[in-house]
């Protein structure tokens, strides 16, 4: 009977180390950077702009006592992220150091981390949160990576290497019978 080739290439010792060490540091790719991308963690992407939108009525709606519907809170940011504050009201507002005059957009870039809510003219509370927290570096991410990678290989490399001793290891006589010694 021939021996199933995809059974040969299992058998080699060498791919029984090869193989799980790659899947384990898969996974542990997986659980260092799919959490941060799933939640679109700031501190995990590259510097961008983020916009805020300041719809037409906002300043009548403050004036009122409610709130703008498309105005968060507050933003979440990282190191080097711009905020670009679009103001389509007809009234001119503030955010903080800046003035945007109606119908224009002001930009602020954040290098250093920050967390603070800062003064505004487009939320019935009048401030508005800012939280800007460190980027990861790229060591960082590899550290995470390293964190979460190596355990699983070095599991599933320990298992399959298991695994493939058992299967190597001679068979044992099945007698069951016991020698006897008489004196």
């Amino acid at each position: 009977m021939k021996a199933n080739p995809a059974s040969r290439w299992w058998d080699s010792l060498a791919v029984r180390i090869i193989v799980p060490v790659l899947v384990g540091f898969a996974l542990g790719f997986v659980m260092s950077e799919g959490p941060a991308l799933w939640v679109n963690d700031p501190t995990s992407r590259p510097a961008q702009t983020v916009e805020l939108v300041i719809p037409d009525g906002t300043g009548e709606r403050v004036a009122a006592g409610e709130t703008a519907p498309a105005i968060p809170d507050g933003v979440k940011l990282a190191t080097g992220d711009t905020l670009l504050v679009r103001n389509q009201d007809r009234v001119s507002h503030q955010l903080g150091p800046m003035w945007i005059p109606a119908g224009s957009t002001a930009r602020l870039v954040f290098p250093r981390t920050v967390s603070a809510r800062y003064s505004c003219s487009f939320t019935p509370v009048r401030t508005f949160g800012i939280q800007v927290e460190q980027r990861l570096t790229g060591y960082e991410r590899f550290v995470f990576f390293l964190v979460a990678g190596l355990p699983f290989a070095g599991l599933l490399t320990v298992v399959s290497v298991f695994l493939w001793f058992s299967q190597k290891s001679p068979p044992r006589s099945g007698s069951g019978e016991t020698a006897s010694h008489s004196f």
